[in-house]
């Protein structure tokens, strides 16, 4: 397999190498695990969850802006494409997790690199599932804070 020249460095121990010796081994080791699978495509719920990336544009402009309005459109948004999506992965993995949990018995559990993946997904998914909320109650306390300086200013 040959890679682009600029890629490589010189050292002045190897001639010509893209990463030392010992990371060869660990490119070589992903490389071939990765080439040696096959792969799936992503779910719609994936696809979904990195629509929701869009929403984080709104809310940094309703921040930059002031812009409650803004504010509440981000609040809707992650709810959709955030929150939403990754309620359904774990309802969606939650049958494999359970088995994985309840039983001694491990045969239908899909495995990647000698660990259940529902586990992986969960513990993904239960940290992200609460990024996400911490994100909707600091947006929701900011809409109401504003707000309530809006109010301030009108009265004066």
């Amino acid at each position: 397999m040959k890679y682009a020249s600029f890629l490589y460095y010189k050292s002045k121990y190897h001639s010509r190498q893209l990463f030392p010796k010992k990371m060869w081994k660990l490119v070589s080791l992903c490389e071939i695990s990765i080439l040696n699978k096959s792969h799936t495509l992503p779910l719609k719920w994936e696809y979904l969850w990195l629509a929701g990336t869009l929403s984080c544009f709104v809310g940094l402009t309703a921040v930059r802006k002031n812009r409650t309005l803004l504010l509440q459109v981000y609040f809707v948004f992650v709810n959709l494409f955030s929150t939403v999506p990754v309620l359904f992965a774990l309802m969606l993995y939650f049958s494999e997790f359970w088995e994985f949990c309840s039983n001694s018995e491990q045969e239908n559990i899909q495995i990647w690199q000698g660990y259940p993946l529902a586990a992986l997904w969960y513990a993904f998914l239960i940290i992200a599932m609460q990024v996400h909320i911490f994100t909707l109650i600091f947006a929701w306390k900011l809409i109401f804070a504003w707000k309530g300086k809006l109010a301030l200013r009108k009265v004066n």
